[in-house]
């Protein structure tokens, strides 16, 4: 039976990143969007790893437009500068987000040379926040001047990247009251000591998890799983947190 605890607790949409599952299943198969489906949740955000990748993502299409809330997940490191390949590339791109019906496009900023490729594109850009390993976009600062310069995009609030400078609770509190009004959708997952994505789980890590009241967006939880099993005990482990 689909687990739908998550939903009953925080009465707004969740759901999953495709590469949650990368570890053991392809995450552009068929296969894995229909796992994602199982559980009962209403979001989803396809995360198209490497601009290679993107040619495979009609395939999953109509899958993917089955959810209610949509989000794509733009490639990550490269360079969005205005050459040829990229511009062909974010087109493509741009195809599917239509084709699904998502309302957000995902991109991490300090990947991006030329803001001025994305003018003509019909994609709902929303930077997100960074980890501590990218000290260019640590800052409240860079947020502030970025959406100054563009009103119009939005915000993606990742709670793994707030905990790795330590202070979480003030770090997201800080984003949310600055730029609240800007944040589409929150990316939940535990963190490793490495600083890296892990389930929720695996560590306990209860203080991530109290930090979604903060805010009422669609939850996306990012989470890099082993086997299916773990889907189930991270959603139980949330809903548990929200008793």
């Amino acid at each position: 039976m689909p687990l739908l605890p998550c939903n009953n607790h925080l009465n707004r949409p969740l759901g999953f990143s495709t590469g949650c599952l990368h570890k053991f299943m392809d995450s552009y198969s068929a296969e894995a969007i229909e796992q994602l489906s199982l559980r009962g949740q209403e979001a989803i955000e396809v995360i198209c790893a490497r601009i290679e990748e993107i040619p495979r993502l009609p395939a999953i299409a109509p899958l993917v437009k089955m959810f209610a809330i949509k989000s794509v997940h733009l490639p990550l490191k490269i360079c969005y500068d205005n050459s040829l390949e990229i511009r062909t590339a974010l087109k493509q791109l741009e195809d599917f987000y239509l084709q699904v019906g998502a309302t957000t496009a995902v991109i991490h900023p300090e990947s991006v040379a030329d803001w001025s490729i994305f003018d003509d594109l019909q994609l709902d850009l929303a930077i997100e926040n960074l980890d501590d390993r990218k000290p260019r976009w640590f800052g409240f600062e860079q947020f502030e001047k970025f959406f100054d310069r563009y009103p119009d995009r939005k915000m993606v609030l990742d709670l793994n990247h707030c905990y790795t400078y330590g202070d979480l609770a003030e770090r997201t509190e800080r984003y949310v009251s600055r730029f609240g009004d800007r944040i589409t959708e929150i990316h939940l997952s535990g963190c490793e000591t490495n600083k890296h994505h892990c389930p929720l789980f695996k560590y306990r890590q209860r203080e991530i998890v109290d930090c979604l009241s903060s805010t009422s967006c669609p939850i996306i939880i990012e989470s890099p799983f082993d086997n299916l099993s773990d889907i189930d005990t991270e959603l139980q482990f949330i809903s548990d947190c929200l008793k």
